[in-house]
């Protein structure tokens, strides 16, 4: 058995990634049905859209939580799993 050595980048990494899915958990965008855009979201909550494009952008392209469509909206995947969101929030230190 290898066992492999994270770089201090890869722990960094490990942890944006962890605090990303835990906002977008907190945001509750992980039990949304339909295809949706940040700008839908932010309006929602309040927040900035521009950064919220770039932590769902982050996440689609880092897991399997979400994916980015063709017209650019996101759609939660079948692979969001609670036991993964827990997994990225509580093993990476969200």
């Amino acid at each position: 058995m290898t066992i492999t050595k994270w770089s201090v980048f890869d722990l960094v990494e490990a942890y944006q990634l962890s605090r990303a899915v835990a906002v977008l958990n907190d945001l509750k965008v992980f039990e949304m049905a339909k295809p949706f855009s940040a700008k839908q979201v932010a309006a929602k909550h309040g927040i900035d859209a521009t950064l919220l494009a770039g932590v769902l952008e982050y996440v689609a392209l880092r897991t399997e939580l979400l994916r980015r469509t063709a017209r650019g909206q996101f759609v939660v995947t079948r692979n969001n799993s609670r036991f993964l969101i827990d997994l990225y929030i509580g093993a990476y230190g969200g």
